[in-house]
């Protein structure tokens, strides 16, 4: 590919030395995208791809075992999931690991925050009905202390993570963002963040 447009720009030395490493940058993102896929059904990426780990992908195996009430119940747990676990990735440092008791492993970054963040949801962390941990409740991600998130993370002094409380505080805010918009909340008869898309989307309220 970078010889061809080598070729074609022929006469002009300048354009050509300007080009080059840009060409042999895309030779070197073809070949390694090639390699890894190459079928090229390349999958998106996204926070889902967060919750897989060496070929186990955590959550379509607790949604394809659990117990939904309707596809719709299943649609909101996903957004809550979704919506929570995205605002609890910031930086997580350099340093920060997050112990998978299933793997056994220690990962940090976005992975390991993306499995924590399913831990504590799974936990029921983010719920204030009880029985029912799959969800995410406005007035209980109000009242959603720093100390929570700190034993959800594994965080302490030896694994240290950064931005604790600005995290909970913004999860705090999310569930008064939700709880202050009351015509949505009473229309779908439940308080959580799912119900920002779920109403446009109109999927059928909570029973």
């Amino acid at each position: 590919m970078g010889q061809g447009l080598v070729a074609s720009a022929k006469g002009q030395p300048a354009g050509v030395d300007a080009l080059r490493p840009k060409l042999e940058a895309a030779d070197l993102t073809v070949a390694i995208t090639r390699e890894a896929y190459p079928s090229l059904e390349i999958p998106f990426h996204s926070r889902w791809r967060h919750f897989a780990i060496d070929g186990d992908d955590r959550w379509t195996t607790i949604a394809e075992t659990a117990h939904w009430p309707s596809a719709a119940a299943r649609a909101r747990a996903e957004f809550d999931l979704a919506i929570i676990s995205v605002l609890l990735d910031a930086g997580a440092g350099a340093a920060w690991r997050y112990r998978d008791p299933v793997s056994g492993q220690s990962i940090g970054r976005s992975e390991g925050l993306a499995l924590a963040s399913l831990a504590m949801f799974r936990d029921g962390l983010f719920s204030a009905k009880v029985g029912d941990t799959w969800r995410a409740d406005a007035t209980r991600l109000g009242e959603l202390t720093s100390a929570a998130l700190i034993q959800g993370f594994q965080a302490n002094a030896g694994n240290p993570l950064p931005g604790i409380d600005g995290r909970a505080n913004l999860l705090r805010r999310l569930g008064q963002v939700v709880l202050d918009v009351p015509s949505v909340t009473s229309a779908m008869e439940i308080s959580s963040p799912s119900v920002l898309v779920s109403t446009p989307l109109r999927l059928p309220g909570a029973t």
